[in-house]
């Protein structure tokens, strides 16, 4: 999608009219043909749906294949939904399927479904709105991209509008449906975690409020729910729903909102974010028994009911996994240990390698799924530059082993990408590059032979002579270390965005 149409779709006062009126083309004329509906919404039910299950699937298709031949009379809190739908569908699409499915773009399908959702938006009253179907229509138009600048606002109002419905505490109308109270749960809970999101890429920590009082989402399929349902199901299942991955995200946050290693006067998420940098020795034992609890947790509740040959459930593994080794990676890196990790034992040492070739290896299956990456964005490896440059720096001692083969075969992967790569003479590439190779030199001398040295090592042994007539490049590789991975992602100059998205596949 170009500059100008991006900015065009995420200006909050398109809420207001996307086009001067004298040239808005007619809101009926932004619905995709009738024909088209129902392959959207199955992209949306196969790709979307199960990472946020704050509709019911059985009933808002009814409803939307019906409205898609009568859009000129449909109410707006729908009209809204119905392109949220359809624009979340566009994103979980190859640009190729899009092209062949509906003869169009797919920047050019996701601007029209865009503008479509917010024109609808515009006409329901939003800001006064205590219509628990209106925030819901906001929460999908949120999704589509939540993190753009008008998503990060909308998702405070989003919070303030639940808020007003009272989603975020345990007392309800006892004269409000069974049905519609799960839905405001599930709703309560996936918007809060867009606010914490949100919050957490400010530099913000959720705030006791923020967390509420509000049950976790019952363990049911939508096929066990119904719009007239007066009670709950008699029974929730034990196996896994489809609920499985939001559930295990909610169980996350809500064992720091409940867990006894976090009570006390302080809010849970900052004494949850302190024990990350603590390097007490008693901080360190808490680490490791808060790491303890959460481990059994998954696997007791989730884990154990998971059936890898099933794509929602090895992708609710993959989000296991990654909470797992990514809290153990930040906990017990050098950086978080008593003086620096000059005395870490080698088992926190192979904890930390293990867990840096995990994060890229689930992350890279995560975004391999068929699901919308848009959505499982947040969930991947936060510090995927970080794991990475502490698994490099680990091979220069490390050559043998599973994980080694494992490790090499990633960082293969990523150089294969070369036309990703900035040039050589960039700093951090420098560095990174040189201490590449000290660990492909401790690999080859390790071997009496190595058969065949890979494409990404002459590339790299190249561009090291290139660069030796450069005064200081030798001593870059060390420097990285000193320099770079001890305070890797404080350092906004080196746009760590940028660098994270390099990793992705």
């Amino acid at each position: 999608m170009s500059t100008h149409a991006e900015a065009a779709v995420t200006t909050p006062s398109l809420l207001l009219s996307p086009y001067p009126l004298c040239t808005a083309p007619e809101h009926y004329e932004l619905h995709p043909d009738p024909k088209h509906v129902f392959k959207l919404w199955q992209a949306f039910a196969d790709n979307v749906n199960p990472l946020a299950k704050i509709i019911h699937a059985p009933t808002l298709q009814q409803k939307i294949l019906e409205a898609a031949w009568t859009v000129e009379s449909v109410a707006k809190p729908l009209e809204a939904t119905m392109f949220a739908v359809y624009a979340l569908a566009v994103t979980s699409m190859k640009p190729a399927t899009c092209i062949n499915s509906f003869g169009e773009a797919r920047s050019v399908l996701l601007h029209r479904y865009r503008m479509g959702a917010l024109r609808a938006l515009a006409g329901t009253n939003l800001f006064a709105t205590r219509d628990s179907e209106v925030l819901q229509a906001l929460t999908l138009v949120i999704m589509i991209d939540s993190q753009s600048d008008f998503a990060i606002t909308a998702v405070a109002v989003a919070m303030r509008i639940a808020h007003r419905l009272g989603l975020h505490r345990v007392a309800k109308d006892p004269h409000t449906p069974f049905f519609e109270q799960e839905m405001q749960v599930r709703l309560w809970w996936y918007i809060r975690g867009l606010n914490s999101r949100v919050r957490r890429g400010m530099g913000l920590l959720s705030t006791v409020d923020d967390l509420g009082d509000v049950r976790l989402p019952m363990n049911v399929n939508d096929a066990d729910l119904h719009p007239r349902m007066e009670k709950p199901p008699a029974v929730q299942h034990t196996a896994a729903t489809e609920m499985v991955y939001c559930l295990m995200k909610y169980d996350l946050w809500n064992f720091v909102r409940n867990s006894s290693q976090f009570s006390g006067g302080l809010n849970p998420r900052e004494q949850a974010a302190e024990l990350i940098t603590s390097k007490s020795a008693e901080s360190m034992a808490k680490k490791k028994l808060v790491l303890g609890e959460v481990d059994r947790m998954l696997q007791e509740k989730y884990l154990a009911h998971l059936d890898p040959s099933i794509p929602l459930h090895q992708l609710s593994a993959a989000l296991a996994g990654l909470t797992i080794h990514n809290q153990r990676f930040l906990m017990f890196h050098p950086r978080n240990q008593p003086e620096g990790g000059r005395y870490m034992s080698q088992r926190d040492q192979d904890l930390v390698f293990e867990s840096s070739v995990k994060l890229l290896e689930l992350n890279r299956e995560v975004h391999n799924s068929n699901f919308s990456t848009k959505l499982v964005d947040h969930m991947v490896c936060r510090t995927q530059v970080d794991a990475f440059v502490y698994m490099v720096s680990e091979l220069r001692q490390r050559t043998s082993g599973p994980l080694v083969e494992t490790a090499w075969t990633l960082i293969e992967e990523v150089y294969g990408q070369q036309s990703s790569m900035p040039p050589c003479d960039h700093e951090f590439f420098a560095a990174l590059a040189n201490l590449t190779l000290r660990a492909w030199e401790t690999r080859y001398k390790a071997f009496d032979q190595v058969a065949v040295v890979p494409k990404f090592i002459e590339i790299l042994q190249a561009a090291r002579q290139r660069a030796e007539t450069t005064e200081g490049s030798a001593a870059e590789g060390e420097e990285l270390q000193t320099v770079y991975i001890g305070d890797l992602i404080q350092d906004k100059p080196l746009e760590w965005t940028y660098w994270n998205e390099l990793f992705q596949p």
